[in-house]
């Protein structure tokens, strides 16, 4: 397990847990995510700068925290990818 944290999503408080692990064969999506694409984590670092977070919470705690929790996840995710 990568991180896990509350969220406020869908009108109500959720727990996400984030995992990582091998994949053996083609990753395939689901038909929900087809306008979503792979990216390099390495790449999405900037996206949870304190000042990035900020901008987009737009005063918002609640996007605050979870873009917080998320940055969090990625700096782990990126650590445990370094021990591999």
């Amino acid at each position: 397990m990568v991180g896990c944290y509350p969220m406020w999503i869908y009108g109500q408080n959720m727990l996400q847990l984030n995992f990582r692990g091998p994949v053996v064969g083609e990753v395939v999506q689901s038909h929900e995510h087809t306008d979503h694409r792979w990216v390099d984590p390495n790449e999405m670092t900037g996206l949870f700068t304190p000042e990035a977070v900020a901008a987009l919470a737009d005063g918002n705690e609640r996007v605050a925290h979870l873009l917080r929790c998320i940055g969090e996840d990625l700096d782990r995710y990126l650590a445990l990818r370094l021990t591999d």
